[in-house]
């Protein structure tokens, strides 16, 4: 299994990933169920939002890019009746044909981080072995809280639903950071030196393999050969990488299924990324109480100086108090960020499909706004590794 540290934020993260029982994706299956089924990755969430919980962010990711158009071909080839003259083969291989390249490969990862501070406190009271250093035993200690809560997170989506692989060896993130950052039909050849010809983990902070726990004791083989960062993107061995942040999410009720246009999307590389930050109750109750006094004030305020109170105050009133009766009813929040990252071959390329899913993503009444000046700190966020977003990075 592979341990990913940050050794800037002091995080440890473990990725799985996960798919739908018996291949049924989510988007075909009743509105009914789709509640049932966001209830229950509601109730997996939950389970971190407890008081001096080690889970620092918990994040999925879900990858899409053009799959292989001849693998439909060959499988056809070792598995089906292939016969040339039969006339259902001749009609499929139509079909294959027109609809190949337009086939897009899907993969969702889930990540979840610890913080180092809290996992140690945690294990603080366990023993760790005489013949470890204390940085080692905290290392260590961070490892096994890092696993054991992706343990619990694994248990508690099975039970809701999903099949959910074992944490991903260093070879199955390598792949998977390969698969993102030079993602099919993107460019072959690297882009010419600038002078900052820095492998990967250089470029998001230092993140490296965990050597001392014996988990992942060799490095990715995998290393991108050139990086140049831009105010308009980041290109990576010739492919052309953009990243844009949620900046409005729907503002009405929506369905289940409200993101599939998005995530169906066959206009190219692409990843959707949401980190969730779990929130205790005590500190989600101290935040209501300050927004209600705040809201409260203002609108005394308003009335006195004989000012009408706008409907957005009204509604915002209404928000708060609903959340402190879903927190009363025992309901647990969670902050969150959305980002989506697009990947193409040439910039000129990056910008149509840019335009594209700026326009997909208003129709699904989510608003995208281009990190500029920050792309690549962006799609590391969006790596399984142990990087993820910060308040102050987002404002």
């Amino acid at each position: 299994m592979a341990v990913v540290e940050d050794s800037t934020r002091r995080t440890y993260a473990v990725t799985v990933r996960a798919t739908a029982v018996g291949g049924e994706p989510f988007s075909l299956t009743e509105p009914a169920q789709q509640d049932v089924l966001l209830a229950r990755w509601g109730d997996a969430l939950a389970g971190f939002c407890q008081e001096r919980s080690p889970v620092a962010w918990v994040r999925w990711t879900e990858l899409a890019c053009p799959d292989d158009a001849d693998a439909e071909h060959d499988y056809l080839s070792a598995h089906g009746h292939d016969d040339p003259f039969d006339p259902a083969v001749v009609s499929y291989r139509s079909v294959l044909d027109t609809a190949g390249p337009l086939a897009m490969r899907h993969e969702v990862l889930v990540t979840v981080a610890v913080a180092a501070q809290r996992a140690h406190a945690a294990r603080r009271s366990g023993s760790q072995g005489a013949s470890l250093s204390a940085s080692e035993a905290r290392e260590a200690a961070c490892v096994d809280v890092v696993l054991a809560e992706t343990r619990l997170l694994t248990e508690r989506l099975e039970a809701g639903g999903l099949l959910v692989s074992d944490p991903l060896s260093p070879d199955e993130v390598e792949a998977a950071l390969e698969a993102r950052m030079v993602p099919a039909g993107g460019g072959k050849d690297g882009p010419p030196d600038h002078g900052q010809d820095r492998n990967l983990a250089a470029l998001v902070g230092g993140a490296r393999w965990s050597a001392a726990t014996e988990l992942a004791p060799e490095r990715p083989r995998w290393r991108p050969k050139a990086a140049r960062a831009t105010w308009l993107g980041w290109q990576v061995d010739g492919v052309h990488h953009r990243a844009f942040w949620v900046t409005e999410w729907p503002r009405m009720e929506v369905r289940g299924a409200w993101m599939a246009p998005l995530l169906v999307w066959g206009g190219g590389s692409r990843s959707v990324a949401v980190v969730f930050e779990p929130v205790p109750l005590r500190a989600s109750q101290r935040a209501i109480e300050r927004q209600a006094t705040k809201l409260e004030s203002d609108r005394a305020h308003r009335e006195a100086k004989g000012f009408r109170v706008p409907a957005g105050h009204r509604r915002a009133a209404r928000a708060v108090a609903e959340r402190e009766e879903e927190l009363v009813a025992g309901y647990t929040e969670l902050e969150y960020a959305g980002l989506v990252t697009i990947s193409a071959a040439s910039q000129a390329d990056l910008d149509r499909r840019s335009a594209e899913l700026v326009q997909l993503a208003a129709g699904c009444a989510v608003a995208l706004e281009p990190l500029n000046g920050r792309h690549d700190l962006a799609v590391a966020a969006c790596l399984p590794l142990a990087r993820a977003l910060s308040r102050a990075w987002v404002a």
